[in-house]
């Protein structure tokens, strides 16, 4: 089962590092081995020099990140399952510390089956995961006690209250193995390199847009990382202390411009949406002296 929780539990049984500690020391040696073969653009050029589209990622498909903003689903991966316990027992001796069967009152196998593979489907909520765990294992219970004598009855509250006690400790102790999850089964999916913001240009495309968006389902261009989207066009934003001021086009594409904090006030010209940079505005669009 995916079990960072289960780690934390198996640590009052042995010390070491624990089984995600040690895929994650693993994952970063190999990561910058096979970075550059496997990072690039989602479409790729075919001998004949068509266009093959990536159906998941309409943009840039990267490593996944923590900071991303649109996760999507890792091409032909399989989510790992391993029943209701860390992979190979504690700390790889073969023991259990969470049996898949507790009290020999049920096999909660698939059910922990099913919850490693929710936690390892890029994009699914982890309540969402939690709350289908708990069902399934109700489920079982009632499977395995379905008869209405006192017997059935006392052993399938009993598998209940074990269903319950399970959910409890994936919803209260299960985020980081979510998390971790989510990193397995996720790739990135950036629009521009580097999650750098996109600029698509106002009014009618020009000829060459409409070639982009029907080759790569985009129209705008990717503006440099730190830079902002303005009216179509990628501008470099104002200095930390610098005031921004409205220019008027042609001046400025971006239609504005940046005081420095020696000239900060933004005074108005005789041009509309018009703007100088002043210590003190005078009369008739000009600086005070």
């Amino acid at each position: 089962m995916n079990a960072t929780w289960f780690d934390r539990l198996a640590r009052d049984v042995a010390r070491g590092m624990s089984r995600r500690e040690a895929v994650r020391l693993l994952a970063g040696a190999t990561a910058t081995a096979v970075f550059g073969s496997w990072l690039g653009p989602s479409w790729a050029m075919r001998a004949g020099g068509g266009v093959v589209q990536d159906p998941g990622c309409s943009g840039i498909r990267t490593f996944f990140r923590p900071d991303c903003k649109h996760p999507v689903p890792k091409k032909n991966y399989k989510a790992p399952v391993n029943g209701c316990g860390p992979e190979g027992g504690v700390f790889g001796t073969g023991i259990n510390a969470v049996p898949n069967s507790p009290l020999y009152l049920a096999d909660f196998t698939p059910a922990c089956n099913g919850h490693d593979e929710g936690y390892s489907t890029c994009n699914r909520p982890q309540d969402v995961t939690d709350r289908k765990f708990h069902h399934d294992m109700y489920a079982i219970c009632g499977r395995t006690y379905p008869g209405s004598g006192m017997f059935d009855a006392m052993l399938r509250i009993q598998c209940l209250h074990l269903a319950t006690n399970y959910h409890t400790a994936v919803s209260t102790l299960g985020k980081d193995a979510h998390q971790a999850g989510q990193a397995g089964a996720c790739d990135c999916c950036d629009e521009c390199p580097g999650g750098a913001e996109k600029c698509v240009p106002q009014g009618p495309l020009t000829p060459l847009q409409k070639d982009s968006l029907e080759r790569y389902g985009s129209a705008g261009r990717c503006c440099k990382n730190g830079d902002v989207c303005e009216n179509g066009i990628c501008c470099t934003p104002c200095l930390p202390g610098w005031t921004r001021c409205p220019v008027a086009a042609p001046a400025s594409e971006c239609q504005f411009g940046c005081c420095n904090p020696a000239s900060p006030v933004c005074c108005p010209t005789f041009t509309p949406g018009d703007s100088r940079c002043c210590k003190q505005c005078g009369a008739r669009g000009y600086c005070a002296k």
